[in-house]
Order: C-alpha cells, then sequence, then structure tokens
C-alpha cells in the first residue's frame, strides 16, 4: 500500500420534487381517479456548490400500488421526464382515491448517442444496476440520485427530496505531475446494484475497472489539492471498509507516470471518500 491519508464526508447536494394535486372532475364512469401534477425541481446544495455541478438530465419513475401484502408494479404508470435547464420538470400522475402507492425516482444523465446506459433500471426487481461495461474515470455525468415515495391516492401534496445514490471515490495529490492527461480507477469488491424496496445495495460484488479518461479538466474538489482521479459507485447506507482502489496516471501516449493501490478504502452511501496520495 502507498502512503496516504483517507478521509471521509458526507454529500449535501439534493433534488427536490414537489407534488401537488391538479384541478380533477368527477364522472360517473371514473370517480376515484385523481390527476397528480407533480412538479420537479433541482434544489440548491445546502452547503453551497459542490464539488462538482450535479448534471443530471432525467427522471425515470416507476409506480407501485399496494395490494396489502405486497406491491405490484403499475406498468402503464412507468414513465420518464426531462430536467429543464432552470432545474424543473414536469408529468403527471392519475392515483386511485385512498390507494397506496409507492413511487420510485432515479435521476440520471441520458447516455451520448450510441453509447449504452449507465444504469439498469429493473422495475419487476425494484432494482438498479451499475453497467460496469460503460464506467469511466473522471465522469461527472455519472452521478445519479433516488427516492422512493409512499404516496396515497388523493392527497392535496407531497413534497420529495431525491438523495445521492452513490459514494464518490476522489484521488488527490499535492503534487500532479505537469504531463499527465489521463487517470484511471479501478475498485475492488464493491457492490454494483441497489434494491429500492430494501432501501439498500445488493450481495452482488465485484471488481470495477472505471477506464481512463481526461483528468486535465478535473475539479479542485478539496482545497489546494490537484485531483488525480474520481468515481461514483454503488455503496451501502452503512460503511464498508473492505474495498480497495488502484489508480494510474498516464500521459498523452497512454505511458503510465504513476500507479498506487489502496487497501481497507471506506465507502458508504452519499459520502465522498478523499485518498490522498504522497508520491
Amino acid at each position: 500500500m502507498n502512503n496516504a491519508i483517507i478521509t471521509l464526508s458526507k454529500v449535501f447536494a439534493a433534488i427536490i420534487l414537489t407534488f401537488s394535486l391538479a384541478s380533477c372532475t368527477w364522472d360517473e364512469y371514473d370517480i376515484n381517479q385523481l390527476d397528480c401534477s407533480v412538479k420537479i425541481t433541482l434544489a440548491e446544495p445546502s452547503s453551497g456548490k459542490t464539488e462538482a455541478d450535479v448534471q443530471v438530465d432525467r427522471v425515470r419513475y416507476f409506480v407501485y400500488e399496494s395490494t396489502g401484502k405486497s406491491w405490484t408494479l403499475r406498468d402503464e404508470m412507468t414513465g420518464e421526464t426531462a430536467i429543464r435547464p432552470d432545474g424543473t420538470a414536469d408529468l403527471n400522475i392519475t392515483l386511485t382515491h385512498d390507494n397506496l402507492y409507492s413511487i420510485i425516482f432515479w435521476a440520471d444523465c441520458r447516455p451520448d448517442a450510441n453509447e449504452d446506459e449507465r444504469f439498469i433500471l429493473d422495475p419487476e426487481k425494484a432494482t438498479v444496476t451499475m453497467n460496469t461495461t460503460r464506467c469511466k474515470a473522471n465522469d461527472p455525468k455519472s452521478d445519479a440520485f433516488f427516492a422512493v415515495t409512499p404516496v396515497r391516492g388523493g392527497v392535496p401534496g407531497v413534497s420529495v427530496i431525491l438523495w445521492h445514490a452513490l459514494a464518490k471515490v476522489n484521488v488527490m495529490t499535492k503534487a500532479m505531475p505537469a504531463e499527465a492527461t489521463e487517470s484511471s480507477i479501478t475498485m475492488s469488491h464493491v457492490p454494483v446494484a441497489f434494491n429500492f424496496m430494501a432501501y439498500d445495495v445488493t450481495d452482488d460484488r465485484c471488481d470495477i475497472n472505471f477506464a481512463s479518461n481526461s483528468c486535465t479538466g478535473n475539479p479542485e474538489i478539496v482545497s489546494g489539492m490537484d485531483t488525480m482521479a474520481y468515481a461514483y459507485l454503488f455503496a451501502p447506507a452503512d460503511r464498508m471498509k473492505d474495498s480497495a482502489v488502484s489508480v494510474s496516471l498516464n500521459n498523452s501516449t497512454r505511458s503510465e507516470l504513476y500507479s498506487a493501490h489502496f487497501d481497507n478504502v471506506p465507502l458508504q452511501r452519499n459520502r465522498k471518500t478523499d485518498v490522498e496520495c504522497k508520491f
């Protein structure tokens, strides 16, 4: 293991959704159906501007209806809505009066043209899995937010906060080589999926290679420190300490300038782990 200082800190950025009951009419054919108008707003972080701007551009959602002992997916209510440049979005969901629902919200970035999704949602299993073939280091579009919200049909309004769904690993140094242009990260024995109903990661673990990507535009995540590489990944609600991180710095010809490996790196959902490299 290389010399390092490792710290864990909380991430504060969140997304706020506000539900308001739209005007509705009752008729003899469908007297129990009420349209729920959903207004979505991206909130400013409570701690001020974060180390990287939130770059989610859509919200995907799934609606489950309670049958008393279990939840039934309502396929016709599954959807997606864009987040406008001003950080707002709108959608409408029709709910039956007095019935209990659970709505899953997942906010992330759409993939670029001809690229696969970063996160694979499975409404039937109420899970989301990281597409490990799409993982890149230093990718601000790999962040994501979520919420699982109970809603009873007919309520006047609901306000929802979407929290960070992921942990962030940030490898930094005080002496970044001037010729470094790309960096990569490999995380060992880390979660790859999240179960919304359990509200935690699944037991699936694997090694994930976050492919080499430009590091010349990395933000200064910690004051006075150069960001060598960073990555977003799933982590449990309670801190885990059995993961490991490897980092590699390359020059413009992809020749390796520096590599390091760190064991027992703590990870926790909605928290940032800072790893300081000392050359």
